[in-house]
């Protein structure tokens, strides 16, 4: 028994399957293109000799899947075969809500207990093993969503986040929050502010670049938090951050460097991104463009348009949600 092929996020309710009507001989099948569906393509194993029950709901946002899952015993794996011939690039944000898992990508074995997050990166071999019954919320996010973050190439797959960190513990609140929201127009700046905060923790529990010093690493991080929290003021900028810290701003742009990545460049990309959201969110639909993005820091309506358009290969106005009826 097949799932039926998911129609346009636009057009659709959320998607919902459930193993309850489902005859037992054929609930492994039923249950594998479910997850296949929701998730990536991946592989299924469980204890036949065993009662087996599995539900999830998977609800889409034009920046991420939200989907709670729930089930019996059973072993998840995403092999080298699969990442090869499924080319998804997604990130897999695992809240876990009850019951144990056991998380493995490359060398690292990430226990996941009762309010535990783990990050898993589609693009590599990952296996889930969970011993009982157990319930998760799971985030599904572009893996660029992280990498505008933290820089292009940083490793955020296979990375748990450190309970005892106050940012994660921030980011795990905002994790709850998006997943009880379903207005779109309240979801999209809270998915913001989650993967921010995510980001923040995911940056303090990153392994520093052997050649990188400690407090290099924490300058670049403290600049990034600096700037998401003030991307509303027009004056930021690379010599606001650098102001702000104390430092000259030929040093703090000599951190960014070394770790591949333009402050100036990780500003703009904030911008943009916020400005994208709002343009997609229909509670915004009557604002103008110009407003939008000088709400966002954007001192010219037409560098916006300019930087706008080589971003994401549009103009502004070509991205605008339709105005919600009166």
């Amino acid at each position: 028994m097949t799932p039926a092929p998911s129609a346009p996020a636009a057009a659709r309710g959320p998607l919902r399957f459930s193993t309850d009507a489902v005859r037992p001989a054929h609930r492994l099948s039923f249950w594998k293109d479910a997850i296949c569906t929701a998730f990536v393509r991946l592989e299924l194993e469980c204890d036949s000799r065993r009662p087996f029950l599995a539900a999830l709901t998977a609800r889409s946002m034009p920046r991420f899947d939200c989907i709670s899952v729930s089930g019996s015993a059973q072993h998840v794996r995403r092999s080298e075969r699969l990442v090869g011939e499924d080319l998804a690039d997604s990130l897999f944000l695992m809240r876990q809500l009850r019951g144990s898992c056991v998380a493995t990508q490359g060398e690292r074995v990430l226990p996941l207990p009762e309010g535990g997050i783990v990050l898993l990166d589609s693009r590599r071999p990952y296996s889930l093993s969970f011993p009982g019954e157990f319930v998760q919320t799971v985030i599904k996010l572009p893996a660029s969503a992280m990498e505008q973050r933290l820089g292009r190439g940083a490793a955020c797959g296979g990375r748990a986040l450190p309970s005892a960190c106050a940012t994660s513990r921030l980011a795990s609140l905002a994790i709850d929050e998006l997943a009880r929201e379903t207005r779109e127009s309240v979801a999209l700046p809270l998915s913001a502010i989650a993967f921010d905060l995510l980001a923040l923790a995911l940056a303090q529990s990153l392994p520093a670049a052997a050649s990188a010093p400690r407090m290099a690493t924490m300058r670049v991080a403290w600049a990034k938090a600096h700037a998401l929290d003030n991307l509303r003021d027009a004056s930021l900028g690379p010599e606001a951050v650098a102001a702000r810290q104390g430092v000259s701003l030929r040093l703090l742009q000599r951190h960014f460097t070394a770790q591949g990545e333009s402050l100036a460049a990780f500003i703009l990309e904030q911008r943009l991104q916020r400005c994208r959201d709002a343009l997609q969110d229909p509670a915004q639909a009557r604002r103008t463009i110009t407003d939008i993005a000088m709400s966002w820091g954007f001192g010219d309506s037409g560098r916006f348009s300019r930087a706008f358009r080589r971003r994401f290969g549009h103009a502004p106005r070509d991205g605008r949600a339709a105005a919600p009826p009166h």
